[in-house]
């Protein structure tokens, strides 16, 4: 096979797995909004670079009422910091004890709906 047989080959199996995964999803990556299409939450955080405290402000669907669970993940996947927050409401949390560096900010709800951010702490 050539090689612009095996391009055309991977190009075709791409846009059919990506017709594939936008009937069951949708991925937003400007608002780093992830979820079914008609459940989908976003999550706020600021300041943006942080030093001492960031403010979480999450939205979700009126049927997620439970609390969320809230992750900080750093750059090699290990979660530095975990803690539940309200669905409904914004909330404050202490990353003063976090080193500078760059961290994933994730919700996530009782029934699997995720929202995650990118964060900076800066010391």
């Amino acid at each position: 096979m050539m090689e612009d047989e095996i391009l055309e080959d991977v190009d075709e199996a791409f846009a059919k797995s990506s017709e594939d995964f936008s009937e069951r999803s949708i991925v937003d990556l400007t608002t780093m909004r992830v979820g079914r299409a008609s459940t989908t939450m976003s999550l706020s955080v600021a300041p943006n670079p942080a030093s001492t405290v960031i403010t979480l402000v999450p939205i979700v669907p009126s049927h997620v009422m439970q609390p969320l669970r809230l992750d900080i993940i750093d750059v090699v996947g290990a979660r530095v910091m975990s803690t539940t927050i309200p669905a409904d409401a914004t909330s404050t949390v202490n990353v003063s004890a976090l080193p500078s560096g760059s961290y994933v900010v994730q919700i996530m709800s009782n029934d699997g709906l995720t929202a995650r951010t990118m964060c900076r702490m800066m010391r």
